[in-house]
Formats: structure tokens, sequence, C-alpha cells
């Protein structure tokens, strides 16, 4: 059986640049998702016929979804676990963790 199902593909930044590629891949037949900060871009985007995403989740979700899940889970879990009520707050957290994790590889290659 042969697949009919469009190429997806994304486009993150709407501008006078990512606007006129996104608008040539939907063309060309891709089915197109395109993502910016400004949600006017987006609008106009998705007026044009295309798919709009306000994040970078959203966008994960329209191309592979099993991967969305994955990693709206691992948030979750991490939220539960590190018990941080804020995204910054969360942030700020991974950042010493990761650094602190450096300096133990750092320290470990030394030795």
């Amino acid at each position: 059986m042969a697949d009919t199902a469009k190429p997806r593909m994304a486009v993150i930044g709407l501008g006078s640049m990512g606007f006129g590629m996104a608008t040539s891949l939907r063309r060309k037949g891709y089915e197109v998702t395109g993502c910016d900060v400004a949600a006017d871009a987006v609008a106009r985007f998705v007026k044009d016929g295309g798919k709009g995403a306000a994040t970078l989740l959203g966008v994960l979700i329209a191309l592979l979804w099993p991967a969305a899940l994955i990693y709206a889970a691992v948030w979750v879990l991490l939220l539960l676990t590190i018990r941080i009520s804020s995204v910054a707050g969360m942030s700020a957290a991974i950042a010493i963790m990761s650094s602190k994790l450096r300096g133990v590889a750092t320290n470990t290659a030394a030795s």
C-alpha cells in the first residue's frame, strides 16, 4: 500500500525569510507547521494555509507526537521530583545541577 501522507516539516521563525520558506514548502506539498514568538506572524501563516504552533512543544507535537509525550512526561516527572513550583525555578535548578555534574565529570577525568 502506498503511503499518501504529506511529508511534514516545521519552520521556526516566521519573519520575512522564514515565512517565505514555509510558504514555498507548503506550496510544494509539505505539511508545514510554523512557530514564532510573535503571535501575529503565526496567525498570518495559519491564514495563508499553514499550521501554527505557539511553542517548540507544539512543533514537536505536530511532527512527532510520541516524542512530545515523552518530553512532557520528563518535565512533569522533574517538577514532581525536584518540587519546584515555577519553570524559572526549575530552569535554575537544572543549570545548577548540570554545572555540578560537569564539575564531577571534570574532577573524575583529572584523577
